[in-house]
């Protein structure tokens, strides 16, 4: 219970949200039975509820604590570039293959997937070059982008890209219509959602399991990132300037192939970011206790 009351406590850094969370988990434990079965589940849900309303009820405190719309602003311009760079080459090889261009819809298409391969390096730069003038609840942020990049990855990038796939397989039929006479365009394995290739994962061939590992590593990186650039982004300018290569490498290793090695980099990630909280902790008690 502990652990998690830190956690619920640690998403909302308004105090008025704060003061609600802390009355919410007071309650709770104050109601909490002492025995299990019916009434401990039913405690279980109604303090579920009660925190829910508490967060929901402080979702517009803490999208002005921290400026909701221009910290999606900076993820934007963050991923922009690299996201830019990305599409042109996909472009390009529509272009080459006699694809419709009409609208631009082939560019929009394209988008999604590029911004889930850049989500991690862009959750890092938003997480560790804050605005001065805000406080964002790490926690926060963590979940937000982590839910976020699992949406992208798990059910957005796998209909985009079989959209993409079939206007282009359309484009070529039309230019060549006795090669596709009698064809059709099944999904390929980037284009499964998510929950299906889960559903297949016992029987499932090699390729859907590397795919099910490379989305969920992709979500790993990102709240690995975030957590890390929240514990920094109050470190020197220095500190953050030498970190970010590092990181930035690991993630490219982690995407590399991934294997064992790669969530042991996520799980470096994350125990790095818990270890600087609570040498930051320390040092702070330590400073308020030679003050007082």
């Amino acid at each position: 219970m502990s652990a998690i009351a830190s956690f619920l406590r640690a998403l909302v850094v308004d105090p008025r949200s704060r003061r609600a969370m802390e009355e919410t988990i007071a309650d709770a434990r104050d109601e909490r039975p002492g025995h299990g079965g019916i009434g401990r589940a039913w405690w279980a849900l109604r303090s579920a509820a009660a925190v829910s309303r508490v967060l929901l009820a402080a979702g517009f405190l803490e999208t002005r604590q921290f400026g909701g719309l221009a910290l999606a602003m900076r993820l934007v311009i963050t991923l922009a570039i690299p996201a830019a760079v990305y599409v042109a080459a996909y472009y390009s090889l529509s272009r080459a293959s006699g694809a419709d261009m009409t609208g631009g819809a082939l560019f929009l298409l394209l988008i999604p997937q590029a911004l889930a391969a850049w989500f991690p390096f862009g959750a890092w730069w938003l997480s560790v070059w804050p605005r001065r003038d805000r406080w964002i609840s790490t926690p926060f942020l963590v979940t937000c982008l982590a839910i976020g990049q699992f949406l992208l990855v798990g059910w957005i990038v796998p209909e985009t890209n079989q959209w993409y796939r079939t206007t282009v397989f359309d484009a070529y039929c039309d230019q060549q219509p006795r090669t596709c006479q009698g064809a059709t365009l099944s999904r390929g394995v980037a284009e499964l959602p998510l929950p299906q290739l889960v559903r297949r994962w016992p029987d499932a061939p090699l390729s859907e399991r590397r795919q099910v590992e490379m989305r969920l590593l992709l979500c790993g990186l990102v709240a690995g990132a975030v957590a890390l650039g929240g514990a920094v982004n109050r470190s020197s300018r220095r500190f953050r300037l030498a970190l970010t290569p590092v990181v930035i490498l690991a993630v490219v290793a982690a995407l590399h192939r991934p294997n064992v090695i790669s969530w042991l980099i996520v799980g470096l990630l994350v125990a790095a970011a818990v270890g600087l909280v609570s040498l930051q902790a320390r040092r702070l008690s330590r400073a308020s206790a030679v003050t007082s």
